[in-house]
């Protein structure tokens, strides 16, 4: 169907659901509302997945990371939905081993972290294959000598493309009449009928300056980082807020021998670094930046990127100079807290968990 068309529908349908916002969760959302065979419309002011959905590390993961708060419900959930996102969707997800690499001076013990592999391993219900050590392997030479003890094997999920492919794959798996994704399409307001218990939303279309009202039952806001935004456009208060977290990647040339991602201790913050073959580069990063707002999330700066090749040049075998940049990926993670929330933490220490 081509634009006009979708227009053209939009303007004709009482639709059960509109969705705000093209990226990862409504996209997934609209694919599984789809599925259940509603009237679907999915909008967003910009192009899809244009925001935090085409700037992640690719990795579908079981939340490793909540392993070291203890937080094993959230591990347990996030494992199964791992598993069967490898299982239901293996033309776009495929399981993929990742390389741990303990620090040799002020990381952790070697031995603990294998011991964590395998609760995590266990959370995954043995689907994925058996944390190992491996002492001696292909990447070693990328890494400094007498920097690391050994490596440490297990799986993850990750994605075979892109992660914006990734969200096309939901959002163009459903196109009908009554299956609708517009892009460039904004949201300029709307209002509630009590008695109709319909919604009315004024859309306009960005790209030729078009305005209608389209018609729908429920309006679910799935705009990451813009759903305070539009929040506060209807005049809807929630008991929570997002802070935001920065992230940027370098994308360097990949070395012939870099065949498998790797995860390298930094000593602070008990963070961690990626060196992530994708393609014709490796992705060193990322980093993990408070930021005050959405504009400042969606720029690289000297700082971002003197500390990331200051890493770089602590751990990696071959000297990195800024020449030696191809690329750089940067987005915002939009991190949920309450409303009252005001503390200057770092965002490591904030759940990634969503809340509806």
């Amino acid at each position: 169907m081509i634009r006009s068309q979708n227009w053209d529908h939009a303007k004709r349908t009482l639709f059960d659901a509109v969705l705000i916002g093209g990226g990862i969760n409504g996209a997934c959302l609209y694919h599984h509302l789809c599925r259940q065979g509603l009237k679907v419309l999915l909008v967003d002011k910009g192009d899809f997945a244009c925001g935090s959905s085409q700037s992640s590390g690719m990795m579908i993961w079981g939340g490793l990371l909540y392993l070291r708060n203890l937080d094993l419900f959230s591990v347990n959930r996030f494992s199964r939905a791992r598993d069967k996102m490898i299982k239901d969707h293996s033309q776009w997800v495929s399981p993929r081993l990742f390389r741990y690499l303990p620090a040799m001076r002020n990381g952790r013990n070697k031995y603990l972290v294998l011991s964590g592999l395998y609760l995590y391993w266990l959370f995954g219900r043995f689907q994925r294959k058996l944390p190992v050590t491996q002492d001696a392997f292909r990447e070693e030479g990328l890494i400094k000598n007498n920097s690391i003890k050994g490596s440490l094997l297990y799986e993850e999920g990750c994605l075979k493309d892109s992660d914006s492919r990734f969200v096309l794959h939901w959002i163009t798996s459903h196109h009908s009449a009554t299956h609708i994704p517009i892009n460039y399409c904004s949201v300029e307001g709307g209002s509630f009928s009590a008695k109709e218990k319909i919604w009315y939303l004024n859309l306009k279309d960005t790209l030729s300056g078009e305005e209608t009202t389209a018609q729908t039952r429920m309006v679910i806001n799935c705009a990451g980082v813009w759903t305070d935004s539009i929040n506060q456009q209807f005049g809807i208060e929630s008991p929570c807020k997002h802070v935001f977290s920065k992230g940027v990647y370098l994308g360097l040339k990949r070395p012939a021998n870099h065949h498998l991602p790797m995860i390298l201790e930094m000593g602070q913050h008990g963070d961690v670094l990626t060196y992530v073959p994708w393609g014709p580069v490796s992705m060193w990063g990322p980093t993990e930046t408070t930021v005050k707002n959405i504009e400042q999330g969606y720029t690289a700066n000297k700082d971002d990127v003197s500390f990331l090749l200051d890493r770089a040049n602590a751990c990696l075998e071959t000297g990195v100079n800024p020449a030696d940049i191809i690329s750089l990926r940067c987005g915002i993670r939009p991190l949920v807290v309450g409303a009252s929330f005001n503390k200057d933490c770092y965002p490591l220490n904030i759940s990634r968990r969503h809340k509806i």
